[in-house]
């Protein structure tokens, strides 16, 4: 509750500095972009946040299956009594976690912003999305996250293709769906 309640303060206050307007970040790349195949053009800006994700995503693999860190990290969300045992240093592992993770949301959230402009609402968009996509792939499934994060976005591309205005509620019901179905598989 304390950190919606954040949430909504720091929402207000944009609201207040910027406005309601859509505020974008101004792209150094270029606009054309790379030229796929026929008439499709893959913006720069797409391509290198394609790019920025797929490291990160490859890093964050590395860190939490092939380093110490990672093993105490995983020690720790399965049994913190367990891991205490073990002589984990519990504290460092939770601020280095917490840098880890504010450090990938900078990261995540600049990305974002070369691909999508802002508006006051846009991250509790992106926040609901986010939370669907973490339960179709399950909590503290790195892979499931990733490939129900994929289909997402394809199920987003096709919607806004076909569909703009209605790209938020077939998502939303992609995700429901999925979620019941994930829900049925496992039962």
């Amino acid at each position: 509750l304390v950190t919606f309640a954040a949430f909504l303060v720091l929402q207000n206050m944009i609201l207040l500095i910027w406005g309601p307007a859509p505020q974008a970040i101004v792209s150094i790349f270029s606009v054309t972009g790379l030229h796929l195949f026929g008439h499709v053009f893959l913006p720069e800006s797409y391509f290198i946040t394609f790019i920025a994700t797929l490291v990160g995503l490859l890093l964050l693999y590395f860190v939490l299956f092939k380093t110490n860190f990672g093993r105490a990290v995983r020690a720790i969300s399965q049994d913190v009594s367990g891991a205490m045992l073990m002589g984990i240093n519990i504290n460092s592992t939770y601020m280095l976690s917490f840098a880890l993770a504010t450090a990938l949301a900078g990261a995540g959230g600049a990305m974002v912003g070369l691909v999508y402009s802002f508006d006051p609402n846009f991250g509790f968009t992106l926040l609901l999305i986010s939370f669907g996509i973490v339960a179709v792939g399950g909590l503290g499934n790195l892979k499931g996250t990733a490939i129900a994060s994929i289909i997402i976005g394809i199920v987003q591309s096709f919607a806004q293709y076909y569909a703009i205005t209605y790209t938020n509620g077939v998502i939303y019901a992609t995700i429901l769906l999925a979620i019941l179905i994930r829900g049925r598989l496992t039962h």
